[in-house]
């Protein structure tokens, strides 16, 4: 069993650097894949003696070619937190993740956001719509209470 798990998340691995294009969809529908509860809760998955068992090999894998891709990263990030708040005992083997997580900014995510709005009109229109005040009132109350704050 160990080899065959072995070689579903090196295959799936292998997959995912295969893809030219990678959208939303397909990089949820991997980590929803391969970041399975059932996989998660087995201690085996994520040490095996001193070294990182198939889990943790991928999620280093995955962290680090997130550094060239923010969507994945945020994806990361919202998959494991899930399960680690669900499995508390695993967050041991990932200090390092969850502490690189932590201070992941979200500039290159804003540059990956904002190249995506200038390509798509339905989500350029989208964010408009939500960045619209509900009460213009408020946000005028609002604003001038941060400026004289000096925030």
């Amino acid at each position: 069993m160990p080899n065959l798990i072995w070689n579903l998340f090196r295959s799936s691995w292998i997959l995912h650097i295969s893809c030219n294009k990678r959208r939303l969809s397909s990089i949820d529908a991997l980590l929803s894949s391969v970041l399975h509860p059932v996989f998660f809760n087995d201690e085996i998955m994520h040490q095996i003696g001193n070294a990182p068992g198939p889990l943790k090999w991928f999620v280093q894998n995955l962290l680090e070619e997130g550094t060239k891709s923010p969507r994945t990263t945020c994806l990361a990030a919202l998959h494991l937190t899930g399960l680690w708040l669900v499995n508390p005992r695993i967050i041991n083997f990932y200090l390092k993740e969850l502490k690189l997580l932590s201070l992941y900014g979200s500039v290159a995510f804003d540059a990956d956001f904002e190249a995506e709005l200038a390509d798509n009109n339905d989500a350029r229109l989208e964010v408009s719509l939500l960045a619209r005040s509900p009460d213009q009132e408020l946000t005028e109350v609002s604003n001038s209470t941060v400026k004289q704050v000096g925030l």
